[in-house]
Formats: structure tokens, sequence, C-alpha cells
């Protein structure tokens, strides 16, 4: 038997006989650098399957610890999702498990909040992060939005109520907890008490950490009253003056913060949205009439929540390249060190209530009746069906009336296009119209509609005038 022995680079057992030229030297060298490769795939196997069993045992301090761990392997992610309190996004190529939340102040959440889910659901699902939508715990009843969004299996998807109407240090304290984990959130502050509820979000959001917000506002920015020579609406004054306060929040946050505090948010000026007129549904389908306070003829800028909802998406889904996207149509409002807040002022099209009730008809064959509604039966229909006080009520009659004066952002420079916004097909008035006959014309409507006490089926006044079509 020929005697094995031990030599200086290369591994016990091979023979000296195989060693007699180059050639072999070569083949001996590529056999050790393979075993030795192998070896070590197989060590990596083996601390993997270690480190899988510590998660599995909830040795790890945490839920997001655990599943930072198991990134790696996404085959892991549904026993995870059993052992975790919260639910587990499947985006394991992000660096963080994203995470965003949706918020209103009341329970009629269901234009925006719903078509800018819609887009973000049917984002790629290895892209596609949680959604948390907030809901004030006075609901009692599932709303529509939540009904629409969960039909099916989505476990990418929850709804949670927030403690609305309790006191201020509960409510932020409520709010807080709802945001934590967020790594973004969509803010759609109301009209009445815009102020009071958007200072408890921007403190609820900043106490979560969250790192990006959408915030929406109205067209009529200072700026913009500025250059068509008019006196800032009192809507308009209060969305800034949620801006500004927004400012100061972060800023004095910052200076107080001892550690690095990162937070951009963009505000979207935006007109009136279609989705307003599904408010006059039951009288379109019940009536065959429409009635706003504002002349049949007046131009009005519109865009749909549906258009709205891709750009959010989008700023969701990758925020700086939006900003690198529109440099003409994006401008900083406000920066201090790491925190700046972006503005938007834009619209998708321009229309008449005539131009409205023209393409129903044709759609439905249906004559309509347009009807001029007095300022004093608009009001009333405000603070009856949507609850809001004089004050507010007229803040929104307002809009009506710069729109008779020819005063809204008609302009074709603020007007976007489907590229402009990165869609293969913008909503446009027909469009939207066509979509939603069903909802006129029937009792199946495969849209969320407003709340029934919201909606008020004729105008509660008399005092109207009525335009023939002729």
């Amino acid at each position: 038997m020929e005697k094995r022995t031990k030599k200086r680079g290369y591994s016990r057992g091979y023979s000296m006989r195989y060693l007699n030229s180059k050639e072999s030297e070569i083949k001996i060298n590529k056999r050790i650098k393979r075993k030795k490769k192998k070896t070590k795939r197989n060590t990596k196997n083996i601390t993997k399957k270690r480190k899988m069993k510590k998660i599995m045992r909830g040795g790890m301090n945490s839920c997001e610890e655990r599943y930072n761990s198991a990134r790696v392997g996404s085959d892991r992610l549904n026993k995870l999702d059993s052992i975790c309190q919260e639910p587990l996004c499947s985006v394991y190529e992000f660096s963080n498990c994203k995470k965003i939340g949706f918020i209103g102040a009341t329970t009629n959440f269901f234009k925006l909040g719903f078509t800018t889910i819609q887009h973000i659901m049917n984002i790629d699902d290895k892209q596609r992060p949680r959604i948390s939508l907030g809901l004030p715990e006075e609901v009692k009843e599932t709303p529509a939005i939540v009904r629409h969004l969960t039909e099916g299996s989505n476990p990418n998807f929850e709804f949670k109520n927030w403690k609305f109407g309790s006191d201020k240090n509960t409510e932020l304290e409520s709010l807080t907890e709802f945001f934590s984990g967020c790594s973004d959130v969509f803010l759609v502050p109301p009209i009445q008490d815009r102020l009071k509820y958007g200072e408890l979000y921007i403190n609820a959001v900043i106490n979560a950490n969250v790192k990006r917000a959408i915030l929406i506002g109205v067209q009529y920015t200072k700026a913009y009253c500025d250059e068509i020579g008019i006196e800032q609406p009192a809507i308009g004054v209060e969305s800034e003056k949620l801006y500004s306060l927004v400012d100061s929040i972060v800023s004095n946050r910052i200076k107080e913060s001892d550690t690095e505090f990162d937070f951009k948010v963009m505000c979207l000026n935006v007109p009136m949205f279609l989705e307003n007129i599904m408010y006059q549904y039951i009288r379109l389908k019940e009536f065959n009439a429409l009635s706003i306070p504002q002349h049949i003829d007046s131009k009005f800028a519109y865009i749909s929540c549906e258009d709205v909802g891709v750009l959010a998406a989008n700023v969701f889904k990758d925020f700086e390249n939006v900003i690198e996207k529109f440099p003409e149509n994006i401008n900083i409002g406000y920066k201090y060190e790491n925190y700046i807040r972006y503005e938007m002022i834009f619209s998708t099209g321009v229309t008449s209530y005539r131009e409205f009730i023209n393409i129903l008809s044709s759609k439905t064959g249906n004559p309509y009746t347009y009807i001029r509604q007095s300022d004093d039966s608009f009001i009333n229909e405000l603070m009856v069906y949507l609850h809001k006080d004089r004050q507010y009520a007229n803040q929104i009659l307002d809009f009506h009336k710069l729109i008779d004066k020819g005063k809204d952002i008609i302009d074709t420079k603020y007007i976007m296009t489907k590229e402009d916004l990165g869609i293969a097909e913008l909503t446009d008035l027909e469009k939207w119209i066509t979509d939603r006959i069903p909802c006129f014309t029937s009792d199946y409507c495969p849209f969320p509609l407003p709340p029934a006490n919201h909606v008020a089926p004729a105008p509660l006044s008399d005092n109207i005038i009525e335009f023939d079509l002729g």
C-alpha cells in the first residue's frame, strides 16, 4: 500500500504520485477549491437554519427584528405572519417594511383614500406596502370604502379606529399609536376645524417618526390669488395657515431633538374633485336634476380622485422621483435642515355644468334639469346634511362665487396631461361620467358612495332659479 503524506498547500489524502506533473498540480488545486467552496456553502446554510430556528422560537426582540432577519428568504414570511402580532408586508426588497397610513377626520372618507389605496394595491407584489386606514371610533358600521377594499383576501390592508372626539391628549395618543410603524401618511384635513385637526395629525405623525406625508390643500393659495388680483378667500387662508403651523411644529421639534430628523411633506393644492358630484347621486337618480349655486355655463377646473390617486401612489413609491419629474409644477414652500415642504397646484381639465348635463343625457338617454340653487338653500343643505357650521358652509359657497367670477384655475398652464402624471389614460369628465352611469341610474354603484345621511334628496328651499337647457 502506498504511503500517504501531508504536504503544505494540499489536503490530507492526496498521494504524492499525483504531483509528478504541473498539470496534475493544477487539477488538484481546482479540486481543493471546489471542496472548500462547498464546505463554506454548507456552513452558511447551517447558520441560516440556526438563525431561522431562533426566529421561530421568538428569540429576537421584536417582530420587526425577526422580519428583517428573515427577509433574505421570502418563503419564511408566511411562518412569521402567524407569529408576529402585527401583519407583515410582502416587501422584502425595501430597506424598511413600508406601511402607509391614511387618515380623515370624518366618517365620509370615500374619495381620495379609496382611489389612492386602489392604485397602491395594484403595485407589483414585491413592492406593495401595507395599508392602514384610520377611522373615527364613533363609526358603528363598516364603511363602504373598507367593504370595497377588503373584498376577498387582502392581507396587506387593515383599518383601525382612533379615539375621535375625545380630549386632546387622548386623541393625540390614539393617533400616535395608529401612525406608529408608518413610513408614509396621507392626510386629508376636513374643511371644518382644519387647523385643529391638522395640528393633531402633524403632532401624531412627528411623534410616530413618520418620514413622508401628503397633505391636501386648496387651489386658492396666496401666490395664485396675488397673481390673478383677488383677495384670498377664507378657505385658502386656513389652508395656508395649516401649512405654516406644520412648518412651525416640525421646525421646533428639530430644534428640540438630539437626533437627526428627516421629514418631507408634499402639499397638493387642487380644485374641485369630480367626486363631489356624488353628493347629488340621489337627486340625479330619482329626480333627474342637479342643483349647484352657480351659473350653468361658469367654467371651473376639476380633477378626479382617480388621477390624484395615481400621483399619490407614485409619491409613496418614489418621492424623490416625483420631485424631479415636475420641476416646473413643484416649488419648495418651506425648508429647515432636513425638513422640506413641497407645494404643487394643478388640475386635469376645465368644464361647466352644462357640459356635464349634456354628456350625462347623451349617455343615459334621459333629460336632466339644472337648478341654480340659492345661497340660502345651499348653506342649509351643508348645515343639515354635512353638519357644517355656517362659517364653514360659507367658505364652501365662496368657491362657487369665485367660479362665477371666472377666478378658478382655468388657465391651461395649470392643467397636467397624462404624460405629466405618467398615466395611460386620464379620467376626464366623459370617462368619469361613463364609469358612474350605474350610480345615477340604478341601485348598483361600483364606487363607494357618501353616507346616505350626508346626501340631500332635493333642495331644502324653494328659492331657486331654473335654467332652460333648450
